[in-house]
């Protein structure tokens, strides 16, 4: 089994979904199996991207490595955790989001960490890399290569961004006050 094969079913499920349900506009790095560099990968400045996904799927020579890993970084470039686990940067509020969304749908998700993968600290927006889980782990390949995993993880990573653009957006009243012509 690939990464890339498994990872690119999931990438194209997940852009579907995010335009049915949230109404974004999705740009994904790569629709084929090309090769990109990170740099080539990366959120372009000035660009109007809310947020980076990195998908990929996880190996390690223990056999029993298994389950799902979240990592973060990018936008403001100072992820850090309050001592309540309390995000505190627009990278860690996404990592955490993705984290209680996975959780609650998949389960086995080590918690969200800042990341120091090329694509996440030099990133203008607020990235998080997702690791489905490890192709050299037997129940996970096995979960990985299911449709029905895949819907699942779909779902909840649609759930983790639609989450976190709700408690990032800036509250209605200052909304309102900065594009307030006179009425409403």
């Amino acid at each position: 089994m690939l990464e890339k094969d498994v990872v690119l079913e999931l990438t194209r499920l997940v852009a579907e979904r995010l335009r049915a349900r949230l109404s974004v506009t999705v740009v994904m790095t790569r629709t084929d199996d090309s090769f990109l560099t990170p740099e080539r990968r990366l959120a372009r400045r000035g660009s109007a991207a809310a947020i980076f996904l990195s998908l990929h799927a996880n190996a390690c020579h223990d056999e029993r490595a298994k389950g799902l890993e979240i990592f973060y970084g990018g936008g403001d470039h100072g992820a850090t955790l309050t001592g309540g686990d309390a995000p505190t940067s627009d990278a860690a509020t996404l990592g955490h989001c993705m984290e209680e969304a996975l959780q609650a749908r998949v389960g086995n998700v080590r918690s969200a960490r800042p990341g120091a993968f090329r694509v996440l600290p030099r990133n203008p927006a607020p990235s998080a890399l997702v690791e489905i889980g490890y192709l050299t782990h037997a129940g996970d390949a096995a979960r990985a290569q299911s449709a029905g995993h895949q819907a699942l993880l779909a779902d909840a990573l649609v759930d983790g961004i639609a989450h976190y653009l709700r408690v990032s957006a800036p509250p209605a009243e200052k909304r309102l006050t900065a594009q307030d012509d006179g009425g409403i």
